[in-house]
């Protein structure tokens, strides 16, 4: 039964997260490699080295973190959840926006150690920071991951291509225990305020462990029951996506959110239970879920790859300013690069080429991008082409 539900690369969900989109940086990925040999050679040629450490910094895809302030304490979360209200909570400076155009993205998606929508600057609110960004960056392509709990005015959603909500719940119960707060129906009412926005695809999060699993299946056809009985019109537009809780480096998982073999077994199973009683939500189940992804464990790749592609393409910009080239070490700060509103482009480029060669513990230790890594380095060696699938060839994020 489970075949029913194999997604088609081309399409859909499938299509947005299709790792072949890194390739779609391919040639900017050969500059970097150029660019790269000249800041390692910035012994022999000091000035020049300069210049191409300075962009060396720069990146084609940026996750910004304006605020790391959040009215949720969420299980498992590395940032701190609310704590950070027992502190004067931290806002990226709207009049620093033109630093981050300095990393000359080609998208961007806003989310956070905190909640975005969250962010205030001197009066000024998540709209007028959209509109910063947009003003300074008129080229960017923005997408928007959110707890759904506040729904900022203003017309700011004409400018993000892309919203996920994190729910991770099917009921007002689990959320709660979750999430430490009862926001269930909140957030659910924001996701048909979106729906009835003009962003083009609005999805909902499904972040799994050992916490809510058992409402894995659930989750989807929750879903699928409440738009098609409020708002089946906008059924095209609905996305759900799936993700493990995962613990990087240097923190173990804690036994209560690991996901076993037996809830694996249960998932396939209601899964497929799902498929036979209501077969009418396979297209949905196929083309815009991922809903097959709790059914395989997903280690860090065993095969490690010696070059950091993914860090010369992507950045991490904290609402401090500080940056980092992934996700990983961000807890621990292992891997920050510098900050943007304190250090030189040229102090990030030479610390990016620090990174690239994965010398770090943390890198060593495992690596979550190391299936990018090798699909970019086969790019580079002419092994993989970028797809031509339209949906995955023109989408700069990955």
């Amino acid at each position: 039964m489970i075949e029913h539900v194999v997604p088609d690369q081309s399409q859909g969900v499938a299509a947005h997260r299709n790792p072949l989109k890194i390739l779609n940086h391919l040639p900017y990925l050969q500059n970097k490699r150029l660019l790269g040999y000249v800041v390692r050679r910035g012994a022999v040629f000091p000035e020049e080295a300069s210049e191409a450490a300075a962009m060396y910094a720069k990146a084609r895809h940026v996750e910004f973190h304006p605020s790391d302030l959040c009215n949720l304490s969420c299980s498992g979360c590395t940032y701190g959840g609310d704590r950070n209200a027992l502190s004067e909570p931290t806002f990226f400076p709207l009049d620093s926006v033109e630093q981050l155009a300095l990393l000359d993205p080609a998208s961007m998606i806003i989310v956070g150690g905190g909640e975005p929508t969250l962010y205030r600057w001197k009066g000024a609110g998540f709209d007028v920071l959209i509109e910063k960004l947009m003003a300074v960056m008129p080229w960017l392509r923005l997408a928007l991951v959110t707890n759904g709990t506040f729904v900022p005015p203003g017309s700011w959603p004409a400018h993000v291509e892309w919203i996920r909500l994190s729910v991770d719940a099917a009921s007002p119960s689990s959320y709660a225990a979750v999430k430490g707060h009862p926001f269930f129906d909140s957030a659910i009412a924001s996701f048909f305020r979106y729906l009835d926005s003009p962003i083009q695809r609005v999805g909902l999060g499904f972040l799994y462990s050992g916490l809510n699993v058992s409402e894995y299946v659930r989750f989807a056809e929750m879903v699928y029951d409440a738009v098609m009985g409020q708002a089946p019109h906008h059924m095209p537009k609905v996305e759900i996506q799936y993700r493990p809780l995962r613990f990087d480096y240097p923190f173990a998982t804690p036994k209560r959110y690991v996901v076993t073999e037996a809830d694996r077994d249960a998932i396939r199973a209601q899964l497929e239970g799902l498929i036979v009683a209501r077969p009418e939500m396979i297209p949905f189940l196929k083309e815009q879920t991922n809903v097959l992804r709790g059914l395989y464990d997903s280690p860090t790749q065993k095969q490690k790859e010696p070059h950091c592609y993914y860090a010369e393409a992507f950045k991490i910009v904290r609402a401090n300013g500080d940056v980092y080239p992934c996700c990983m070490g961000i807890a621990s700060g292992a891997l920050k690069l510098g900050n943007l509103l304190s250090d030189s482009m040229e102090h990030l480029g030479l610390a990016t080429a620090t990174v690239v060669g994965k010398s770090s513990a943390v890198c060593q230790e495992g690596c979550h991008y190391d299936g990018l890594n090798r699909i970019a380095r086969m790019g580079m060696e002419g092994v993989a082409v970028p797809s031509m699938a339209p949906l995955v060839r023109s989408d700069p994020m990955f």
